[in-house]
């Protein structure tokens, strides 16, 4: 919550790279959302049933739980899962997304413009 009262957005990042995890934490802080990360899925997850994000930046390459198992997860156990955007350096990022039923997909190297746009845009699309 900012100073003024108005509850921020929150925003997972779930990302094994750290200077990637860090720079997105970074960028999203300053845009004005609350920001947690995980480095693993397994940890992503957990932490994503215990902080109730708005929103999930989701790698797609994570050690411990895959992209695609941490998705699975997350619709069997949230009972309303937040919104998710995929990142992947994969060139099929957008038909993943799609596939995963992800609001938004961000390329990596991602960015930073797009990176804030990416949430803002998911944010918007509720």
């Amino acid at each position: 919550m900012t100073n003024s009262g108005i509850i921020r957005a929150r925003v997972l990042v779930v990302e094994d790279e750290p200077d990637l995890r860090d720079i997105a934490r970074i960028v999203l802080e300053e845009d004005g959302f609350e920001v947690a990360t995980e480095s693993d899925g397994k940890s992503g997850l957990e932490k994503m049933l215990s902080w109730k994000p708005d929103v999930v930046l989701l790698d797609m390459g994570l050690p411990v739980m895959t992209g695609e198992e941490f998705v699975a997860g997350m619709r069997e156990t949230a009972p309303r899962p937040p919104l998710l955007i995929v990142m992947s350096a994969a060139g099929t990022i957008a038909e993943r997304a799609e596939r995963l039923g992800a609001v938004g997909c961000v390329a990596k190297p991602f960015d930073l413009d797009e990176l804030s746009a990416a949430v803002r845009d998911a944010l918007g699309s509720v």
